[in-house]
């Protein structure tokens, strides 16, 4: 043995911890052994599973994570020393480091991540490579298939670590298994049919894959003949495929025995369970249900496509709430399931804050889209189901100012403007809110949720004959909207038309005839009427909707009742007895009734509809262009009866490290606005309280925009040097350079300085394509900000146009209307909206007026351009 490596086993044995470490980072002189990697060196001293070193590497990660460098270790040394380290021990099958790497999975990678410095320098490919080795149970299928798919992190290709974690991957006993991974053949012919990858590198794949496995070739025609897209639509994988296996052409099922393949849950059947858990609750306990959900965990784990049970999981939490308030809990746990499948999807988030929110966990619920809004900056259900929350819960400030960041950051939404009207409305604050309702209604003349805000904003206002034309208005134009009737009924109430109002309501009923709304307004009415006349006939009819409310629980139903005869007795002869109105929110058994239409606004009241479809379920409305409706709008009078709720006041101790991040960011918003210098240091203060949460005990997807943040909140104080001091400390001692939060921060203040920057190198360290898009945005801007002329970033936007048009026009191609997948689609829609409003083509821009415009709409937009931006790309694979 050298006598170096000698040395240095017996140093291990006195102080392991002090001798890893010095091994790791190559401060030992192995003379003769220096060629050794760290990973030979492991495996000529230590047996697998050996204790010691178990110990001593566990300790080594949990000492270095997310920690700055080590003094005397540059930045590239560091890189080397981190993918030695994990390739060094992925063999060693060391059990507690395996838990380890399994435990601490996010933190990791999000460690790991800002270190990559191309294929050949990638920490976190060895710490993935050393996770798949460390596998006990199927729990990483979906990260295996989405790095076979390159769906994460960003663009770079991690297909063979996919391939791997999926080879690794034990059976449903923890043994290690012989079979060929169903997850992993299903996950191939995914990726043929989705692009990104060459017929020739495909094939080449899938050979080794049957080298791997050595099997004959009719196991592999019997196998993937299954799985194969069909022959009726146009396949890439068929077509690679049979060119591979020509017995592919001549397979037919066999009467016999078939090879073991987990089917996935049939659509109709996850559609019928949601409509059985509505109608009758209690089979949540029975064994079907249990089996009918343990089908969908073992398709999910066995081919980590979490499609199915995401979508099922959402529907059916969605019918226990809405058949059964105090089945939340059941509810609970399959959202938080749906949530480990698939965290990548921001509709499961917003369930989560909806079923909490039915638990009477408001404060929860809160927290949830506070780390929502974080995780998914793009989504703007998040923004305004957040908003509505804040309003909800009393909190009006923050409410007004989450919605009005949204308006600023989606001008082509519009949900987020109607839900800051209703937020200005609920803080009596009317004639800002009748602004901005109008403004709305001049932009989104097609939307009928402004129309009725903009009336029922009038009628509080006093202005009921405006009002009142407003929803003649708005009938004509929407004559298939119910919640249009409601509110002129309910207007037409208060200005003593009765019959006029009843004639509405009946409208209503017509096009909708379980409109709750339309059923509580007729019932007012009648009663009004009917004492008017003493007519029996009419009260008789009243009294009959208002008992069927009182049966399902409605506690204003049953007060209604108490009083009923006794009112329409005084009411025949004094005109001022006013009936009582019945309040829909108003039950103690169920969650309060979905408004008039299920396309209504993101409420967090609201649930949706059964979804049926194949893909991940659509958990926001229907329709995205739809806004919370207050009561009254909806056929509820509650100007009389409800005094407002008084605003809240948060608890910053109690607050969750999300929310805490959340308000910073509000009141740095606030403060980048904010000319007065008195009140612009007093939000800066703010922020930094706010953001005065020790490092270690932030959850992981939070550090990157805690980081930026605090760097920005400099640059709001006006202290831009330190500011750029702080972000460049972050790349340079803590290797956060690949974070697009850090990096994009660190450009923000450098626009601000008029200094250059090493575009090319910066935009490099960007892995994700959306990243590196914002990226050129802000060179953009950065090019204005300095000396060259108007004329010097003409090329620059030529070449951005393109790719925003491209942009806008995916995002209204959907079903749907106008909704974003990503940060890349927030920025393209903000361009288009703010930017390069009316331009055609990239030509358009040697037109030297529509330069001029272009250019002074960026400039007054630059700083709202900025937020998009840092909002755009604060997630991880960014």
């Amino acid at each position: 043995m050298n006598e170096a490596l000698q040395r240095w086993r017996e140093e291990f044995e006195r102080d392991p911890g002090t001798a890893l470490d010095r091994l790791a980072r190559g401060f030992i002189p192995l003379g003769a052994a220096g060629p050794l990697s760290l990973g030979d060196v492991l495996d000529f001293f230590f047996e697998p599973a050996d204790s010691a070193l178990d110990s001593a590497v566990e300790c080594w990660l949990d000492k270095h994570i997310l920690a700055a460098l080590p003094d005397g270790t540059t930045l590239n040394r560091w890189v080397a020393v981190l993918e030695e380290f994990f390739r060094g021990i992925a063999p060693m099958e060391l059990p507690n480091t395996g838990k380890f790497l399994r435990r601490q999975h996010k933190r990791l990678r999000l460690w790991l991540h800002g270190f990559y410095q191309g294929p050949d320098r990638d920490p976190e490919g060895a710490y993935l490579f050393a996770l798949a080795r460390a596998q006990r149970d199927r729990q990483f299928s979906p990260l295996w298939r989405r790095l076979i798919l390159g769906e994460e992190p960003g663009k770079r290709s991690y297909l063979g670590i996919g391939i791997l974690g999926f080879r690794k991957m034990p059976d449903a006993d923890g043994r290690e298994s012989a079979d060929v991974p169903q997850g992993l053949l299903e996950a191939m012919m995914e990726l043929a049919d989705k692009g990104g990858i060459s017929e020739s590198k495909w094939k080449q794949t899938m050979r080794s894959v049957f080298a791997t496995y050595r099997r004959t070739a009719q196991y592999w025609v019997n196998h993937l003949a299954p799985i194969r897209p069909n022959r009726h639509q146009p396949s890439k994988a068929r077509d690679w495929l049979s060119a591979l296996l020509p017995g592919l052409k001549g397979w037919r099922p066999s009467t016999g025995a078939s090879p073991r393949r987990v089917q996935p849950v049939p659509v109709y059947v996850s559609k019928d369970w949601a409509e059985r858990l509505r109608k009758d609750p209690a089979q949540c306990d029975s064994r079907e249900f249990a089996e009918f959900l343990d089908w969908h965990r073992s398709y999910a784990e066995l081919t980590g496509f979490p499609n199915f049970i995401n979508k099922t999981f959402n529907n059916v939490a969605m019918s226990i709430i809405r058949a059964d308030r105090k089945r939340a809990p059941v509810a609970l746990s399959l959202m938080e399931e749906a949530l480990q499948w698939a965290p990548w999807n921001p509709r499961n988030w917003t369930s989560y804050a909806r079923v909490l929110h039915a638990a009477r966990r408001d404060g929860d619920a809160v927290s949830i889209l506070w780390e929502a809004r974080h995780r998914f900056a793009w989504d703007h259900v998040i923004r305004s189901e957040l908003g509505v929350m804040l309003r909800e819960q009393g909190d009006w400030t923050t409410s007004e100012y989450v919605l009005r960041e949204a308006v600023a950051q989606f001008p082509t939404n519009v949900v987020c403007r109607n839900g800051l009207a209703e937020t200005l409305r609920a803080m009596d604050r009317l004639d800002e809110a009748r602004a901005v309702y109008e403004e709305t209604v001049a932009l989104f003349p097609e939307n009928d949720v402004s129309r009725s805000g903009w009336a029922e904003t009038l009628r509080a206002m006093g202005r009921r004959e405006e009002a009142r034309a407003v929803y003649e208005d708005a009938i004509a134009l929407f004559p298939t909207i119910t919640a249009c009737r409601t509110g002129l009924g309910n207007l037409l109430l208060r200005l003593g038309e009765p019959e006029e109002a009843i004639r509405l309501f009946r409208e209503a009923l017509e096009i909708e005839r379980d409109n709750t709304y339309a059923k509580a307004g007729l019932a007012r009415g009648l009663a009004t009427l009917s004492a008017t006349r003493k007519d029996t006939v009419l009260r008789d009819e009243a009294k009959s909707i208002i008992t069927d409310f009182a049966k399902h629980g409605n506690q204003s139903a049953l007060l209604a009742l108490e009083e009923f005869d006794s009112q329409w007795e005084r009411a025949q002869h004094d005109p001022n007895v006013k009936f009582r109105a019945l309040r829909i929110y108003d039950t103690e058994e169920s969650p309060p009734a979905t408004p008039s239409r299920p396309d209504r606004a993101p409420m967090s009241t609201a649930a949706p509809a059964i979804d049926d479809t194949e893909e991940s379920p659509p958990i926001a409305p229907s329709q995205p262009d739809r806004a919370p409706m207050s009561t009254a709008a909806l056929g509820i009078d509650d100007t009389e009866e409800t005094p407002p709720a008084t605003p809240s006041k948060p608890d910053r101790a109690s607050m969750s490290t999300a929310e805490r991040l959340g308000r910073a960011m509000i009141a740095l918003w606030r403060a980048e606005r904010e000319t007065n210098p008195s009140p612009k240091s007093a939000l800066c203060d703010s922020a930094e309280a706010f953001l005065n949460v020790p490092e270690h005990s932030i959850e992981d997807d939070l550090l990157p925009p805690f980081v930026e943040t605090q760097g920005l909140v400099k640059l709001a104080r006006g202290n831009a040097k330190a500011a750029l001091a702080y972000f460049e400390e972050q790349i340079r001692s803590y290797g956060r350079g690949g974070w697009a939060a850090v990096r994009i921060g660190q450009q923000r203040v450098r626009i601000l300085l008029g200094e250059a920057d090493d575009a090319d190198n910066a935009r490099g360290m960007l892995s994700s394509e959306s990243a590196r898009f914002a990226w050129h945005v802000a060179r953009v801007i950065q090019t204005l900000s300095g000396s060259a002329p108007e004329a010097g970033v003409r090329a620059l936007l030529k070449d951005l146009y393109p790719r925003s048009a491209e942009i806008v026009a995916r995002a209204e191609r959907r079903e749907q209307g106008v909704s974003f997948e990503s940060g890349e689609e927030m920025v393209g829609a903000f361009l288009g909206a703010r930017w390069f409003k009316n331009i055609n083509t990239a030509e358009d821009l040697d037109q030297p007026e529509n330069l001029r415009l272009v250019v002074e709409r960026i400039r007054a937009s630059q700083t709202d351009m900025l937020d998009v931006i840092s909002n755009s790309t604060l997630a991880l694979a960014a």
